[in-house]
């Protein structure tokens, strides 16, 4: 019988499913999902069952190609690290800032910071601040909270409302998902927030469709009519809240009229959300990635950020504004791994 390990998926979603992996000869033939795991329950997704054939498929390339003059040629692992070694003793040579380093993207775990470790043995390199998928939104975060911090999946269970912020977790978070599909049936109203009528929308209990890049304005006429008909939580305010005046001042003129007219979604659906938001009682966010690719998107994550805090949705059970989750972050010495 061949034998089977325990692992767990390399892709870099939140859900790390636990992988049961069988070998025969040395080569993978198949993978399950665990069924005791406490989150995934057995259940693997489409990526991840592709796995065996992601590792030996006839078209996957297994030695690096050089490009010539008119086409990418074969060449040994040998030359290509002479080749690139060269290069970068060269740039070394003249000015190590030549070199770039640029690297956020697939499997973020801890062995991924040894690419930092390399590059800065190499000496003065660059290195571009920012990326281009989720940081406008944690630089939100951190300015709103101190850090950006999300819910386990399984407190949504404790939530009488949930708002599914241009996330489609039908899609990306199947095992968030399971949550969400669990609290529904518990009694939690789910509602979709997005241009698109996603998986996840179809299978919510109401889906408001806006115009894409007018998220920060429908958060900012619920906050105006949280704030205008004393929806508000002014105990949590006073204790936790700074600049509240001034931002109960800033957002009068951002009306569910206004906001009707620049977000296409009728101005008493956009009282009705608001008063949903703010009177259901425990009440979560979850936040998608898409919003904070806009034209100040760091201010549309805070707008809606200031909706868990007005409303006192921040650090009890069944609330939060969800965005990313770099709780773990806390208890890894990243500068250890890097230096």
């Amino acid at each position: 019988m061949s034998p089977t390990f325990e692992s767990t998926c390399p892709l870099n979603c939140w859900d790390l499913c636990g992988l049961n992996v069988t070998v025969e000869n040395n080569k993978v033939i198949d993978i399950k999902g665990q069924k005791n795991h406490r989150i995934t329950k057995g259940f693997i997704c489409q990526k991840g069952k592709k796995f065996v054939k992601r590792i030996y498929d006839s078209d996957r390339l297994t030695n690096p190609l050089l490009k010539g003059n008119e086409s990418w040629n074969e060449i040994s692992w040998d030359k290509a690290i002479k080749i690139i070694s060269s290069k970068l003793q060269d740039c070394i040579n003249n000015d190590s800032r030549s070199i770039l380093f640029y690297s956020d993207s697939a499997h973020g775990g801890v062995l991924k910071n040894l690419e930092s470790r390399f590059f800065n043995a190499l000496g003065n390199v660059t290195v571009p601040r920012g990326t281009l998928c989720w940081s406008a939104g944690m630089k939100a975060q951190d300015l709103d909270f101190g850090l950006s911090v999300s819910h386990d999946y399984s407190d949504i269970l404790n939530s009488n409302l949930v708002l599914i912020w241009g996330r489609n977790p039908s899609d990306t978070s199947i095992h968030q998902m399971y949550y969400i599909k669990l609290a529904q049936k518990n009694g939690t109203k789910v509602i979709v927030i997005d241009p698109r009528k996603t998986r996840t929308a179809k299978q919510a209990d109401e889906y408001i469709s806006l115009k894409p890049g007018t998220d920060g304005a429908l958060a900012l006429a619920m906050a105006n009519h949280i704030i205008t008909n004393n929806y508000h939580d002014n105990k949590f305010i006073s204790r936790y809240v700074k600049g509240f005046k001034t931002f109960k001042k800033h957002i009068e003129k951002y009306t569910p009229k206004w906001a009707s007219k620049e977000t296409g979604i009728d101005e008493n659906k956009i009282k009705e959300l608001a008063y949903e938001y703010a009177n259901l009682g425990s009440s979560s966010i979850l936040i998608g990635y898409g919003i904070q690719r806009y034209t100040n998107s760091a201010n549309t994550v805070r707008s809606i950020d200031s909706l868990a805090a007005i409303t006192g949705n921040i650090g009890i059970p069944g609330g939060g504004a969800n965005y990313a989750n770099k709780q773990v972050t806390n208890f890894i010495d990243i500068p250890l791994l890097t230096w």
